[in-house]
């Protein structure tokens, strides 16, 4: 069912005053590139490390800690989210640190004998029939939590860190070491990813975290290696004990963090290719607790390395990948960026705002109904960042080419300044929109609106080519003055067209566009024919239904540029779209 208008929210870490902090020695390692860093109490083990080319050691800042696989290192450790095993590729976690500006460490475990590159953690089990996990170290009751806290207090010796904004994930033996790590070092992290591993630790001695860490659990039911119920099967070696499954791991932590009852929704498969997810996520928890089955998938990071073949280890999954995972982690830390999205005010459908960011500066536009009920849409180009954070500038109308007769002109014949808005966010989901024009002024408490699931997005630096959600402001720069607010989540894009009706005087339609395994977005173009003026709106401001006026359909090369097709009053376009970047860097990326 078609939305009654608009949508979306996303993140922005916002800097920490760095009082009270003050580097003790200089930074191990330069800006931008990936490189070790010596651990002065574990003279084996230093950790490598991965700092965004903008990051400054004085501005409190995030901190993702990697965790290798079993006989891996810290390189394994950072090539297995690499889609191809190339560190170039986008799906890389320093690629995701360099787009989101946190600092990745990759620490390096125990080795299995003296110069073996092979290293394994010591993530628990050893007793009563349940395997060793990390075998050597684990048998040798290696104090990895040490070592971990170790590898943070290196960190803190000569970069500020973001104390909410600790995490830990990381793959089989690492992802078994994250549980433990939420088990006994609760106090330095915030949330953990754990893929491909359950909590071992807590079969064999009690799990009591001194506060509660949020847990996104990830794993594929076509993993050999650990299977998702608990069993003695492996897929490299002799079968050495029983390893927790997944399931029970996930009910311990919903029961500790006293979470109610669950509730499941499959996702929307994106290629095609048999493999998709089914999340669980837990209510009333005192931490966030959320399990992602990726149906189908093997033990492997998503859309990481396929290391060994699928026969071997079951195949990796493509729909998503180390920047969903960052994405839960800076959801659960708080670090939202509040006003990019759609809005509306509940009871009052059929109208709403569209809003984009970048860097300090909007780009909203708003879709209401003139004094004699025509819709109409008004533009703010460019809303400033106020003293008191707030944004606002002038409320423009235009008008313009009909949409029918554009082609590579500018759209736009003019533009008359009628007023001017505010923009303020005073919680997260909550936005107060307030406007002058002529003698009416008036202030609306709005909320966020959704074509499914609300997507997470980031102020992220840098290309957006790589982005898999459209989820932005779309133009054709050759036609200035027309444009699309897309808002995706899940399989479908909430569109949002302003352009010009025949007359040349402001119109606007919207759709809900459904992906097919093809990759494109089709859908009907709906459009409202009349509604209450905006200054006298209390109630729905259009009737309900809106009539089906037209078809579109919308493809992407990539990230950053598409075709924008469509059928509507008898015309028929097709034309080359792009994202608009009108301010940034940084700009809202979505997840």
């Amino acid at each position: 069912m078609l939305p009654r208008l608009f949508i979306l929210a996303w993140l922005f870490a916002q800097p920490i005053s760095a009082a009270g902090w003050s580097p003790s020695s200089a930074p191990c390692a330069p800006t931008g590139v990936i490189a070790d860093c010596p651990v002065a109490s574990h003279a084996d083990r230093p950790y490598a490390i991965f700092r965004p080319s903008n990051h400054v050691v004085s501005v409190a800042t995030p901190v993702v800690l990697v965790l290798h696989g079993g006989n891996g290192n810290s390189n394994s450790g950072i090539d297995m989210s690499c889609a191809s095993g190339q560190r170039s590729d986008s799906s890389c976690w320093h690629s995701v640190a360099e787009r989101y500006g946190f600092v990745l460490a990759i620490p390096n475990g125990t080795r299995t004998s003296s110069g073996s590159a092979q290293r394994q953690w010591n993530a628990g089990g050893g007793t009563s029939g349940w395997q060793c996990v990390g075998a050597q170290a684990c048998v040798s009751a290696v104090d990895d939590v040490a070592y971990i806290r170790a590898v943070l207090g290196d960190l803190e010796r000569w970069m500020h860190i973001d104390r909410r904004a600790v995490f830990a994930t990381g793959l089989s033996n690492g992802a078994a070491l994250a549980h433990r790590l939420a088990c006994e070092m609760a106090d330095a992290l915030t949330a953990i990813a754990p893929v491909g591993g359950g909590n071992q630790f807590e079969a064999t001695r009690a799990c009591a975290p001194v506060r509660p860490v949020a847990v996104l659990g990830i794993h594929g039911t076509a993993d050999p290696c650990w299977t998702f119920d608990e069993s003695s099967t492996t897929c490299l070696g002799a079968v050495v004990g029983r390893k927790v499954g997944i399931r029970e791991t996930m009910a311990n932590w919903a029961q500790r963090h006293g979470c109610s009852a669950s509730r499941e929704r499959s996702e929307f498969p994106r290629d095609g290719d048999g493999i998709f997810s089914v999340e669980t996520q837990w209510d009333g928890c005192a931490a966030p607790v959320r399990l992602l089955q990726i149906r189908g998938a093997g033990h492997t990071y998503p859309d990481g390395r396929q290391y060994l073949s699928a026969d071997a280890i079951g195949p990796t999954a493509r729909d998503w990948g180390a920047d969903r995972v960052f994405g839960f982690f800076a959801s659960v830390a708080g670090l939202q960026e509040r006003l990019t999205g759609l809005w509306y005010v509940p009871g009052q459908d059929g109208w709403g705002l569209s809003i984009t960011r970048q860097g300090d500066v909007l780009f909203p536009a708003w879709f209401t109904y003139s004094e004699s009920g025509r819709p109409i849409w008004f533009l703010v180009p460019g809303a400033t960042r106020q003293a008191d954070g707030s944004y606002a500038g002038q409320l423009l109308r235009f008008t313009g080419t009909p949409f029918a007769n554009i082609a590579a002109v500018p759209a736009s014949l003019g533009s008359t300044a009628v007023g001017d808005a505010r923009f303020f966010s005073p919680a997260e989901g909550e936005l107060s929109f307030s406007y002058r024009i002529g003698g009416v002024e008036q202030t609306r408490s709005m909320r966020r609106l959704s074509p499914g699931p609300e997507p997470i997005c980031l102020m992220g630096q840098g290309s957006s080519t790589g982005s898999r959600n459209a989820s932005d402001f779309w133009w054709t720069p050759s036609e200035p003055g027309w444009g699309l607010y897309l808002s995706e989540s899940d399989g479908r894009i909430f569109l949002s067209w302003y352009s010009y009706a025949s007359d040349g005087e402001p119109m606007w339609v919207v759709g809900l566009l459904t992906r097919s395994h093809q990759g494109s977005y089709r859908g009907s173009l709906q459009g409202a024919q009349r509604g209450t003026p905006f200054a006298a709106i209390t109630g729905p401001a259009t009737t309900f239904p809106l009539p089906d006026i037209g078809e579109a359909e919308l493809r992407f090369d990539d990230g950053a540029r598409g075709q924008f097709e469509y059928t509507m009053d008898g015309s028929s376009r097709s034309t080359r779209i792009e994202r608009f970047v009108f301010a940034g860097p940084p700009q809202s990326t979505c997840i």
